[in-house]
């Protein structure tokens, strides 16, 4: 009887540290998964958003819409939280795909600017795209919107360049990520074609 009560103590005392040991590990285990996870969204974040800036620049170069490019691109990372601020986008429609899930609201999250625009004669065309990016894992996503402001970019431009956050509803985490391309647009410097055949005197 004394054997058995003494392995039940035992045996209460084994789980009562292993409830302890699990209170302690398990929120710690969780935190570094989520940031994990986290992390990699950002970085496929700005994996999308090189990207679409190359699709705005060449967009740029043949003549077309670079914001369309761009938005276009950045609609699978775009998150659901809208604006706080009234706001208006076409959703796009592609011809063979349908409607293109969330594109109106990658329109009001993804910025284009044509810093070198195609037709000035110099041969190159720089285009800078810049997406907020919804940060969508619970309590990771405030912490690194939290360090990002801190910083504004700074040290912490690893993750992105500042935080939007205040821009949307409910003050949803979100950060800058921007990215510039240059692409060549070599046509533009050739000379013209009088240059190259000039006329005969008298002709």
């Amino acid at each position: 009887m004394r054997r058995w009560l003494k392995r039940l103590r035992r045996l209460r005392e084994q789980r009562g540290q292993a409830i302890a040991e699990f209170a302690v590990a398990f929120p710690l285990q969780l935190f570094v998964m989520l940031g994990t996870i986290q992390l990699g969204l950002i970085y496929v974040g700005k994996q999308v958003v090189e990207y679409a800036a190359f699709c705005a620049a060449r967009a740029e170069v043949v003549g077309e819409d670079p914001a369309r490019a761009a938005q276009i691109v950045c609609s699978p990372i775009t998150g659901s939280t809208p604006p706080k601020d009234a706001w208006s986008a076409e959703t796009l429609t592609i011809p063979g795909w349908g409607t293109l899930p969330r594109s109106d609201l990658a329109a009001v999250k993804t910025h284009v600017e044509v810093v070198d625009a195609a037709g000035d004669g110099n041969g190159n065309v720089r285009v800078t795209v810049t997406h907020d990016l919804e940060l969508a894992i619970p309590f990771i996503g405030h912490l690194i919107d939290a360090v990002v402001g801190m910083g504004e970019g700074g040290a912490y431009a690893v993750f992105a360049e500042e935080s939007t956050s205040a821009n949307y509803r409910d003050g949803a985490p979100h950060v800058a990520i921007p990215h510039t391309v240059d692409m060549a647009c070599p046509w533009e410097q050739e000379p013209a074609p009088s240059q190259i055949h000039r006329t005969p005197p008298g002709l």
